[in-house]
């Protein structure tokens, strides 16, 4: 997804989620088939360089027929919008249970409890990261101290820079957040972090004040990328 997930094409990955693609063999049903028919005719309209047929919205009805959770990506300083899936789940020693989502075209997001760990596949490429602070800040076991954040970020020779943060975080209190006709009473946390040269990123995490689910957040990526915002449509 070298252009990770131009509107256009991105939002016809509800078509493989309605068909449950999530590695099982789950059937169509006749609403999944109606828009993966309309997936091939986006498709082939963009390969023939012809205006494409509008794209379906995103509807409550809509999610409760999905086979599988469903989360948006939105990538802003490339125009990006994806409906990806869960691809797998695993446990790395030290971080727990790391949760892979993957777009059509093969992209993948790695999460752990809501904090954004890698992204492979889109070109400028979060490669790997430390983000135990920041976990441990988003699932309320570390407040009113700094912490250390590394992102290792792709470079045009396919090497990787390192880049280091220290951060802090604060609380903007309970607030409800409102994602396709469902409320839900969340925390809005902030996690305020510095280089080494001054430049000052700030993540944004909206966390259910009930269970510890986050269901919104705004993450730096990289430089290239910019922050990438994220919203659970369907847990």
């Amino acid at each position: 997804m070298q252009t990770l997930c131009r509107r256009v094409t991105a939002a016809c990955v509800l078509a493989a989620m309605l068909a449950g693609c999530s590695g099982g063999s789950d059937q169509i049903d006749s609403q999944g088939t109606r828009f993966l028919e309309q997936f091939q005719q986006v498709r082939t309209a963009i390969q023939n360089r012809r205006n494409p047929p509008e794209l379906p919205n995103v509807t409550r009805a809509l999610l409760n027929g999905l086979t599988t959770p469903s989360l948006e990506v939105r990538v802003a300083s490339r125009d990006g919008l994806a409906y990806v899936i869960p691809f797998y789940t695993r446990r790395v020693p030290g971080i727990g249970t790391v949760d892979t989502w993957t777009s059509v075209d093969g992209t993948q997001f790695s999460f752990r409890s809501g904090v954004l760990l890698a992204l492979r596949g889109a070109g400028d490429d979060m490669t790997s990261s430390d983000r135990a602070g920041s976990i441990a800040f988003v699932t309320g076991r570390q407040s009113g101290k700094e912490w250390p954040m590394r992102l290792d970020l792709q470079t045009e020779a396919d090497g990787v820079q390192r880049v280091d943060f220290t951060c802090i975080g604060s609380s903007d209190g309970v607030q409800s957040l409102e994602i396709v006709e469902i409320t839900y009473t969340v925390e809005s946390l902030n996690e305020i972090c510095t280089d080494s040269a001054g430049r000052k990123i700030i993540n944004h995490y909206w966390v259910d004040v009930r269970d510890g689910t986050v269901w919104q957040a705004r993450q730096f990526a990289g430089a290239k990328i910019g922050y990438i915002d994220t919203r659970i449509l369907k847990k």
